[in-house]
């Protein structure tokens, strides 16, 4: 099963791209598991995250109003390769349904 539920605060409002699919981009920073003994916190990562066929008051919710936002989601990791300058890259993104984001504050 490829479910994952991520918890975390927008970084920026998220990006529009393709007029009729209406996907969204966004980053998400959240804590990981891992504890860093120098600094006493909890390490953070930035997760790339998409939205596919959002509503349209959605998208004008993450594209003007959701940086800074804490917000809980679901979805499944999607993972990529693409070959750039004869070089495979790999990429990995989080797929979110649009009806499982729940704003938090």
């Amino acid at each position: 099963m490829n479910r994952i539920c991520l918890s975390g605060k927008i970084m920026r409002n998220a990006v529009l791209q393709g007029e009729q699919l209406r996907m969204l981009t966004f980053s998400l920073e959240t804590e990981t598991a891992i504890w860093n003994k120098f600094t006493q916190r909890r390490r953070t990562v930035l997760v790339q995250c998409l939205v596919y066929e959002a509503t349209r008051d959605f998208v004008q919710f993450l594209t003007t109003k959701a940086k800074g936002r804490t917000v809980v989601c679901e979805g499944h990791v999607e993972r990529s390769s693409q070959q750039l300058n004869g070089e495979r890259k790999f990429r990995m993104d989080i797929v979110i349904a649009s009806e499982s984001i729940e704003v938090i504050k």
